[in-house]
């Protein structure tokens, strides 16, 4: 199964197990025809007047790709690193228009503490900021990408769209089209009505939405009624979707895709 474009990746790393993964899901991305990968790393060393030690960190980061990924991807020359020194969140956001970066990839840490994790780490500050799509690999580090001998297999499942209807969402569906190749399903379209009035109103919203897509295998639709959160975390489940395209909410950015990273083995991908 192959995907549409990605264009530019961009995969910012700390040299740790969990952006292993990250790095592992972006290489794959990146396979994708008219793409490239970007691996930063922020690092003190590379702030001006320490040239030897950002040689080092370069030099550090360049091991850790090639310990990462398969041999024809490390020496790809759609490959790049960057290694810069600054804030975590201003760095990788100024790197991403920088390379004018189509999509980020991240890592989380432990499930045991996730949720006190993103909600003060760099990840969370990015999905709040980032006017980038960011895709969030969970921590159980899932193999929703292989890394074949010359190319990139996906296998996402399902891939579940969660749309708040009140705004086009025509981002969030663009990427969910895009990324469809990678599933043998028809994308789930989603809306969590807060009544059964609403529930009513979403349904045909839904199918005019629908009338408009192009994915790789059509869509099917769902209106449910409950908590936002509970009710995509049950869907990710019974359905057993591997990837969750979603909108960022003005009203909690980030909180939704908390509680899906933090309860499902799904790939999260955030789109402002």
């Amino acid at each position: 199964m192959s995907i549409a474009s990605v264009g530019t990746i961009l995969c910012p790393v700390d040299l740790s197990e969990q952006s292993q993964a990250a790095l592992y899901h972006a290489a794959g991305f990146a396979q994708a025809p008219g793409s490239r990968l970007i691996v930063l790393r922020v690092d003190p060393r590379a702030l001006a007047g320490h040239e030897h030690d950002a040689l080092a960190a370069r030099q550090e980061l360049d091991e850790f790709m090639r310990g990462t990924l398969p041999g024809w991807l490390g020496y790809s020359s759609r490959t790049e690193l960057a290694v810069r020194g600054g804030d975590p969140v201003a760095t990788i956001l100024a790197v991403a228009r920088e390379f004018s970066a189509d999509l980020l990839v991240m890592g989380t840490r432990g499930r045991g503490a996730l949720a006190r994790a993103l909600l003060g780490s760099t990840a969370a500050a990015v999905l709040r900021e980032s006017h980038v799509p960011v895709a969030v690999i969970p921590p159980s580090r899932p193999e929703i990408i292989s890394l074949g001998e010359s190319r990139a297999i996906f296998h996402f499942g399902l891939i579940l769209v969660p749309l708040d209807l009140r705004d086009p969402a025509t981002r969030q569906l663009e990427w969910a089209v895009r990324l469809s190749g990678g599933s043998d399903h028809k994308l789930l379209l989603v809306h969590v009505a807060s009544d059964a009035a609403r529930r009513e109103r979403a349904a045909g919203e839904l199918n005019a939405l629908a009338s408009g897509l192009e994915s790789a295998h059509g869509a099917k639709l769902l209106v449910r009624e409950g908590p936002v959160a509970d009710e995509i975390v049950h869907l990710v489940r019974h359905e057993r979707a591997g990837l969750v395209v979603m909108g960022r909410s003005p009203d909690a950015p980030g909180a939704t895709a908390y509680e899906v990273l933090r309860n499902t083995n799904a790939l999260v991908l955030m789109v402002p």
